[in-house]
């Protein structure tokens, strides 16, 4: 029987960068996590337990690349762009299923699986174990390649990597404790810094152009968190448009006020993923931009309390 993965463990979002010879600090990659199943041949299992194998064809062979029989990996599945990690790129590939267009896009938009933890290997469960054992475990046995790399980790010193970050428009850092267990689920012995912040929202209906309208759960009612005009692409609005036909409602999903009388409504049922700057004082997304949809959030998670959250309040 195939080893159970373990649900992800999660980094508690705070507001300022650190240094501490106690901690370790890495990149914080704009990918989608998976964790890699690694025997005789590699599966690739999303956050929420889905089998994503499929959709990146050029990831099959990870298992080739390590010096063991089996071992589960935990890492990223990141597209770039200028050197840079593009989720509005990885998006293009993320819900493709059909071969012909999974292997036309895998040499148009390649991925690479950047690995930062190693949960399992050769039969024994790693995630009692410190991560800096895990770490010093992972780079032993872990072959590095075109299509898998390993996280570049620094310990101690977190406002420099921070700073290194943000120059080269990376999404922030990531800093674990180096005694810390491999804990499922939000963690304060990893934390995450970020140069900009992300949101979940749910989709409520779109303007003319493909600006949506965006808003989060407060309570059982849907509140407005301002339009996201940019970030898309040609093809994105094309996903979209097909997405909306199938949604479309005459009911409006928000009181309409003069900003939101020529809104198309849709229902409530597409989660987005914002790039922005910081929440206005009136609750608005400050600069945003479109990054992509996701399938693996209910829009009921998508809350307030959650939003002011990631903007770091």
């Amino acid at each position: 029987m195939a080893p159970k993965v373990p649900a992800p463990m999660l980094a508690t979002l705070v507001t300022e960068a650190f240094d501490d010879e106690k901690w370790a600090f890495e990149p914080k990659w704009d990918g989608v996590r998976a964790a890699a199943l690694c025997d005789a041949k590699t599966k690739l299992v999303s956050r929420n337990g889905n089998d994503v194998t499929v959709a990146y064809p050029e990831l099959a062979d990870l298992h080739g690349s390590i010096k063991a029989k089996d071992a589960i990996l935990d890492g990223e599945i990141c597209a770039f762009e200028g050197g840079v990690p593009s989720f509005q790129k990885l998006q293009m590939r993320m819900h493709v299923r059909a071969p012909a267009e999974i292997e036309r896009l895998s040499k148009q938009i390649p991925v690479v699986y950047i690995v930062f933890d190693l949960l399992r290997l050769d039969g024994k469960d790693l995630t009692k174990k410190p991560y800096v054992e895990r770490r010093k475990l992972l780079d032993e046995v872990l072959k590095p390649n075109k299509t898998l790399q390993i996280s570049p980790m620094t310990i101690g010193d977190g406002k420099a990597l921070f700073e290194a970050a943000r120059a080269q428009n990376l999404e922030g850092i990531v800093a674990k404790r180096l005694d810390s267990r491999y804990e499922p689920g939000r963690s304060k012995a990893w934390l995450k810094v970020k140069t900009t912040f992300d949101a979940d929202v749910v989709v409520a209906g779109w303007r003319h152009g493909g600006t949506v309208v965006s808003a989060v759960y407060d309570g059982d009612h849907l509140r407005y968190t301002g339009g996201v005009g940019t970030g898309y692409t040609q093809r994105t609005l094309s996903d979209l448009r097909e997405r909306y036909e199938k949604l479309s409602t005459d009911e409006p999903q928000l009181p309409v006020t003069r900003e939101l009388r020529d809104v198309h409504w849709i229902r409530p049922e597409l989660v987005a993923i914002v790039e922005f700057r910081q929440l206005t004082g009136d609750g608005k997304l400050r600069a945003p931009s479109f990054k992509g949809l996701r399938d693996d959030k209910s829009p009921r998670e998508c809350t307030w309390e959650e939003l002011v959250k990631a903007s770091g309040g």
